[in-house]
Order: structure tokens, then C-alpha cells, then sequence
């Protein structure tokens, strides 16, 4: 699955893409902590003559392994963020919009290039909006989902080291 906009033959103003993400991308991302997943990315495009800005809104679910069991588990991902593109023979890749809106960044492009690339950007929005600890939730009774055999597992290996000390 390629992830790519052929921008240089739209007419300046909107248009809109839809790209669906599958366990492929992470599969062909290299050391990837992400296996498998899959998520709707919808990407609105306004063209100028001078750059490119994309909005890019990401909306599903990624496998993670749980902090607290140890246990794979789909966790939900949402991602909302701006993407400029602007073009120059010289200088390639991402930056910081200097503007300090840190929700934009700006991707360099060939003028050359009939297309752009959105996969690594994809993957790596997915990464960025997943929480800092990943845990099953809860149930409605707010009961942790964890696997209750490794919990205790844990809880008796913790009870052991604090008897040593």
C-alpha cells in the first residue's frame, strides 16, 4: 500500500484523500514496536502556488503490549495534525514550523517529485498519539482488563523481592 499524493497534476485549491492503514505498513516500517493495526486516514489538501497544506486527521486502532501485563491489546489512536509542504531543489525533508504552532510541521519538497510520500509521517502520527503508558482499560465496573494470572504472577514475585530486602 503506498501512502502517496500525486499533487502536481490538481488544480490549485481543496481536494481530499482517504488512505487505509493495515498490519502492512507497520510490517514494512523497520523495528517497528507497532505490528499490527489498522486506521482511517483522511487527508484534506488545499494547493497554492507557492506549498501544500495538508490536514491530516488519523482515526483507529494499533496493537500494543500492556505495561502492567504484559499481554497484547488494541489500543484506540486519534491524530489530528497540519503538514506544510513547500518546494526547493536544495533542502529535503521535515522541520519545525517556525511560527510556534507545534501541532505544524513542514515537509521540504522536490519540485521535481510528481508525488508525495506520506508514510513515514503516517507512522510516525500514529506513534505520537499513543499515550506515554500503554494499559488494558477498564471494564464498566471499572475492573482492569489485565490478565489476572500475570498480575498475580507479578504480585507474588514483588511480595518475594520485598521479604529479601
Amino acid at each position: 500500500m503506498r501512502y502517496t499524493i500525486p499533487y502536481q497534476g490538481l488544480s490549485n485549491g481543496k481536494h481530499c484523500f482517504e488512505f487505509d492503514v493495515t498490519d502492512r505498513l507497520f510490517s514494512e516500517i523497520e523495528e517497528s514496536e507497532i505490528k499490527k493495526g489498522n486506521a482511517r486516514v483522511i487527508v484534506n489538501l488545499e494547493k497554492s502556488s507557492s506549498l501544500l497544506k495538508l490536514e491530516v486527521s488519523i482515526e483507529g486502532q494499533v496493537e500494543v503490549t500492556c505495561d502492567r501485563c504484559l499481554e497484547e491489546f488494541y489500543m484506540p489512536i486519534s491524530f489530528n495534525g497540519v503538514l506544510y509542504v513547500k518546494f526547493s531543489e536544495t533542502v529535503t525533508g521535515y522541520d519545525i514550523e517556525s511560527e510556534g504552532n507545534f501541532d505544524e510541521e513542514l515537509l521540504w519538497q522536490n519540485p521535481n517529485d510528481p508525488e508525495i510520500d506520506l508514510t513515514q509521517y503516517i507512522y510516525e502520527s500514529i506513534c505520537l498519539s499513543l499515550p506515554y503508558q500503554r494499559v488494558h482499560p477498564e471494564d464498566e465496573n471499572g475492573n482492569s482488563l489485565c490478565n489476572p494470572d500475570m498480575l498475580k504472577r507479578f504480585s507474588v514475585r514483588q511480595e518475594e523481592n520485598m521479604e529479601q530486602d
